[in-house]
Formats: C-alpha cells, structure tokens, sequence
C-alpha cells in the first residue's frame, strides 16, 4: 500500500511539472515568435527608410568644374511603414490588450526619420555625388502615434549614413528632360527596446543596402516630376534579449525556479532582393527647392514617403 501511495504521489508531481515546463514552453515559443516576426519586418521596413533619404527630384543637378558651381544642401524627412504585429503578438500572449493604434491597417505604424543631406556635382563627366546622415530616437514616433509608443516603454535609437552617385546618360531632352542611373550605399544600425511589468527586450541591428537605379525628370517652369526604379539589394544582422518577468506573467504564487532570467536570440538574414517603384515632384524657386515623393517596395509590400526642404546653386 505504502508503494501504491507514493506511485500516486511521484505520478502527480510529473504532473504538474510536466504542465508546468508545457505552459513555459508555450509561453517561450510565443515570445521568440513574436520578436522572430519583428525582426523580419524591420529588416524589409529599414532599407526603405534608407532609400526614403537623399532623394533630389533632378535626376543630375550639373557639374561643378567646368559648368560653374551646382550644389545642394538641405533637409529630408521620410516614412516607411512598420509592421508591428510581431511586438503586438508577444504582448498579447502575456494576456495583454494591443495598445497600438492602427494607422496604416491592422498593426502598421510609420517608422520616420530625419536627415541631412548634401548633393555635389561632378567634374568634367556628367555625374553628382550625394551624401546622408540620419538620427532617429523615439519622440518623432511619439509624436505620430500620441506617445503609444512611451507608453508602451518602447524605445528606438539609431544612426545611418550613406551615399550615392549617379551619371546622366541623356540631358536637354525633349521638355527638359534628363535621364541618369545611379548606384548607392546605406548603412543603418541601431537599438530597439520596450519594457513592460511583465516583460522587456532590447533589439540591436545593423542593416546594409547597396542600390542600383534609374531615375527620370522633366522640367515645367517650376514644375519638376520625376519617375524611377530601384533594385535594393540588403541584409540585416539582428540579435535580441527578452527579459521575462515570470512572477508577473505566471503568477506570484508559481514557482520560477528553472526559468531562465533572460532569452537571447539572433537573426541573420542572407542577402535580400527587393524592386522599388518611386515617383514625386518638386517646385523649383529659384535657389530654394521643395520635394516631395512616395515608393512603393515589391515584395515586402513596404510603403515610404519623402519631403525635402533644400538650398541648391
């Protein structure tokens, strides 16, 4: 009989502690899922960022040597959608409400930022070069989403820089249109992170572009459309740490004996072939230009947007 109970007994412990490490199963699978799926789509939303930055409507702006000199300055603002429902899925499977507004469709946040931009003509052959710097942190996408993001305790840091060079292969044509191709290069690497009572993780990544295009303008008075094609070519290198609170996610009264404090990850993502459409216009006033300007990134189904505000000679 003495055997018989403490049969009972070992078979009921194997139980709950089969139950138990069940339920952290779940609850680790959902987690790395969750943040699986973010990293994928902010390496599909990140080189549209990218390529949001140093757009100039003309397709080449001249020369320096020997045409006199052609040269801008300014600033550009840019947009790409974000899907969120990688970090929404994570939170909601702690038992959370999304607390994420919906701005561009279910779980679609903007990802802006901000740069400064300068565009040099060439020498002799008829070519520019231009040149970006960006830094992003969290209050621009405060601002958009009415502080969701802070009040999430999500956190976003980062800086790129990169360049492009383009060559004019038509000028002067018909309705004052040029045509030129352009090559360009793009590295952003950053930091993500979000708390919460019940969870935190913090994101690091590093994302490189190289970009082959062609881009087409035309000139009325001060009407400047312009039309393109881009092929983006671009990896991403991620790592992430959850910091689960597990007292708070399964209760004060389970033991968390077992459980790991924290849950590491990495994602490196192979060389990605992504075609993007763009198209806008500028109104060129003299030595002060405006642009503004949309894309579309086949494939990932991204959308960017752009606006510049710029002095050029």
């Amino acid at each position: 009989m003495k055997h018989k109970k403490a049969y009972i007994v070992l078979l009921i412990l194997l139980f709950f502690t089969t139950m138990r490490a069940t339920a952290f199963t779940f609850i680790l699978e959902d987690l790395e899922a969750g943040i699986d799926t973010f990293t994928k789509d902010l390496a599909e939303s990140a080189p549209v960022t990218q390529t949001a930055q140093n757009q100039w409507a003309m397709s080449y702006i001249g020369n320096i040597y020997p045409n006199g000199p052609h040269l801008g300055l300014g600033l550009n603002a840019s947009a790409a959608t974000l899907d969120m429902t990688g970090i929404t899925s994570t939170i909601e499977s702690l038992g959370l409400s999304n607390p994420l507004p919906s701005l561009f469709g279910d779980n679609k946040l903007v990802f802006p930022s901000v740069t400064v931009d300068v565009r040099l003509g060439g020498f002799i052959l008829p070519f520019d070069i231009g040149f970006t710097i960006l830094s992003l942190d969290s209050s621009p996408i405060d601002n958009i989403t009415k502080n969701a993001l802070s009040n999430m305790g999500i956190s976003v840091k980062y800086l790129a820089v990169g360049g492009d060079i383009r060559y004019a292969v038509m000028q002067d044509g018909p309705l004052n249109s040029m045509l030129s191709i352009n090559a360009g290069f793009y590295y952003t690497g950053g930091k993500l992170g979000f708390k919460l009572d019940e969870v935190g993780a913090a994101l690091n990544f590093a994302t490189s572009t190289f970009t082959l295009g062609v881009q087409a303008t035309a000139k009325f008075l001060v009407f400047v459309p312009y039309i393109g094609t881009r092929l983006l070519f671009t990896a991403t290198n991620i790592d992430y740490t959850i910091t689960p609170n597990w007292s708070k996610i399964l209760g004060s009264g389970t033991s968390t004996d077992g459980f790991p404090e924290n849950i590491t990850g990495e994602s490196k993502t192979k060389l990605q072939f992504y075609p993007q459409f763009y198209t806008g216009f500028a109104l060129d006033l003299a030595v002060v230009d405006i642009t503004l300007g949309i894309s579309y990134t086949f494939i990932s189904n991204v959308v960017g947007a752009n606006c510049s505000f710029r002095f050029s000679i």
